[in-house]
Order: structure tokens, then C-alpha cells, then sequence
């Protein structure tokens, strides 16, 4: 149980990342540019900046942000809890 916060975080990080990743629909592109100025370019600077300011973050974002997380989490099979920074979770 001691690594079940952990590998929510990286599970979420990874998520944030895919969600960036998408060609077509970027609904994460004006929150990053808007609070996460200093990580432009930096893919792990934008996961962590994603996670710190997750509460910050509009509304469609947090919902991508989420789905990705979803769909990571049916992937892998296991059944964990969001990290108390990670805001309200979207439900399928």
C-alpha cells in the first residue's frame, strides 16, 4: 500500500503527458501556456506543473485530464484512488 500514492501520481503525470500529446484537441494548451509559462517544451516540467496546479486548471482539462487517467487505470487493471491534489474525479 505504500506505493499505491505513488504510482497514482505517475499514472496521472502520464495522462497529463497523453493529453498533451494529442494532435487534434488540446484542451490543456491555454492552461499550460497560462499557468506553466516556465515549462514550455519541458514535458516533465508541464506533468508536474499539471499536477501542482490541477485545481486551477479549466474545467475541459481536468475532464481530459481524467479520462486519460480512466482509461490508464482499466488498462492496468487496478483499482486506485486519485491523489488528494488530483481534483474531482470523472466518472465513465
Amino acid at each position: 500500500m505504500k506505493f499505491t500514492k505513488p504510482l497514482v501520481a505517475v499514472l496521472l503525470l502520464l495522462a497529463a503527458a497523453s493529453v498533451l500529446a494529442a494532435p487534434a484537441n488540446r484542451p490543456c494548451r491555454e492552461d499550460i501556456q497560462k499557468l506553466c509559462p516556465d515549462a514550455a517544451g519541458e514535458r516533465g516540467a508541464i506533468r508536474a506543473c499539471i499536477q501542482e496546479n490541477f485545481d486551477q486548471l479549466s474545467e475541459q482539462c481536468q475532464v481530459a485530464v481524467n479520462k486519460r487517467r480512466e482509461e490508464r487505470r482499466s488498462a492496468g487493471g487496478g483499482q486506485q484512488t486519485p491523489p488528494e491534489n488530483a481534483g474531482p474525479r470523472a466518472d465513465p
